[in-house]
């Protein structure tokens, strides 16, 4: 069996958004005693930005490593022709729903799965003026989790989590900060967040602080919290504030626990 790679880059649009990129790609295999076009297993991957991992950077991934993606035979020789990343993740993928095409066994199975179950996933609400954000939670009537984009402006952001917590008392709350506040803003952002029942803080501080962050979180601690690691992720409660290694609640449980 031979691989074929083509990749192509994709601009999604969200609602009262800027697009954003991701990276697609596609894997076909094909029988060198056959003529036939065979099995296509696709993926796609967006990168993380400060990593320096966008497109352009996935797509010179792929290509400097075309010959030996296109002669890899699993998964696990994947990882060792690219590293951890944007471009790993596309092939990745493509590999698993090309595996599952070629042996008609569904991806789920592959990966030890029985029977699927549906599990809860966050809603996203992009930074905006609070009265505009407490109405995306409204027409999110069917989530049962929503994350909030802030932007480290401490006092509207604030006003943004109330807004949406007014709105929406019944759901899981968790925000984003995407590295926008400094140290000294955690004690009144840990305060206010634990008022509003937000269950998440994530990325409150810049990547490289976390030695100060070390000596930050002990302001925080409580009978109830514990820490599990350094990190960028704060676990918040009324109570307490917890710590973990994750860095992305995109999916998964109510609310994962390190």
């Amino acid at each position: 069996m031979g691989l074929a790679l083509a990749y192509r880059i994709e601009t999604h649009r969200l609602a009262a958004r800027s697009g954003s990129p991701a990276t697609c790609s596609r894997l076909r295999s094909w029988s060198s005693s056959s003529s036939q076009t065979g099995s296509i297993g696709a993926g796609e991957a967006g990168g993380v930005y400060y990593l320096g991992d966008q497109a352009p950077q996935i797509v010179e991934a792929l290509e400097a490593n075309r010959s030996a993606i296109e002669a890899c035979e699993s998964r696990e020789e994947l990882r060792q022709i690219l590293p951890i990343g944007g471009a790993r993740n596309a092939v990745d993928c493509a590999l698993w729903e090309l595996e599952a095409n070629r042996s008609g066994i569904a991806a789920y199975r592959l990966a030890g799965i029985e029977v699927p179950r549906p599990l809860i996933t966050t809603f996203t609400l992009g930074a905006d003026d609070p009265a505009k954000m407490a109405e995306g939670a409204r027409r999110y009537a069917d989530a049962r989790a929503i994350k909030l984009k802030l932007t480290g402006e401490l006092s509207l952001d604030i006003n943004r989590v109330a807004a949406v917590r007014d709105a929406r008392p019944d759901v899981w709350l968790g925000v984003d900060a995407n590295q926008g506040f400094g140290v000294g803003q955690l004690d009144a952002l840990v305060a206010a967040m634990g008022e509003q029942r937000v269950s998440l803080i994530e990325q409150p501080i810049a990547r490289g602080a976390k030695p100060i962050w070390r000596a930050s979180r002990a302001r925080f601690r409580s009978p109830r919290t514990r820490a599990c690691s350094a990190s960028r992720t704060f676990w918040a409660s009324s109570a307490a504030s917890r710590w973990s290694t994750s860095s992305s609640t995109s999916a998964g449980a109510l609310p994962r626990r390190c």
